[in-house]
């Protein structure tokens, strides 16, 4: 997260991405040692709360400054952002149940 802050968006973007990929392989293919570092909370601040954080303050920011162009492209990015954010959690989901089926 440290990094993010001194990246460009598309920069703190990608990292993000880089970021929940492997976080995603661990908590997949390790989950006891995911749990007892909880790397779950991890994923969720890194990579979908602060970015969730950032877009409410540009939306207010952009809704104060009366710019409804600048609110509607937000808006849209933000609810872009959510979208992914889901496809991605139903999809972690899919992936640990069919590794918990796939154990004996």
């Amino acid at each position: 997260a440290a990094l993010a802050k001194d990246a460009t968006p598309q920069e703190a973007a990608a990292l993000r991405r880089a970021a929940r990929g492997s976080l995603e392989t661990v908590i997949i293919e390790a989950p006891a040692f995911a749990a007892e570092k909880g790397l779950e909370l991890k994923l969720w601040k890194s990579c979908f709360y602060v970015p969730i954080r950032e877009f409410r303050g540009q939306l207010a920011r952009a809704q104060r400054g009366s710019d409804e162009a600048a609110a509607s492209r937000v808006a849209a990015a933000f609810q872009a952002f959510l979208d992914d954010a889901a496809l991605f959690y139903m999809g972690l989901l899919r992936r640990l149940d069919a590794k918990r089926r796939a154990e004996p």
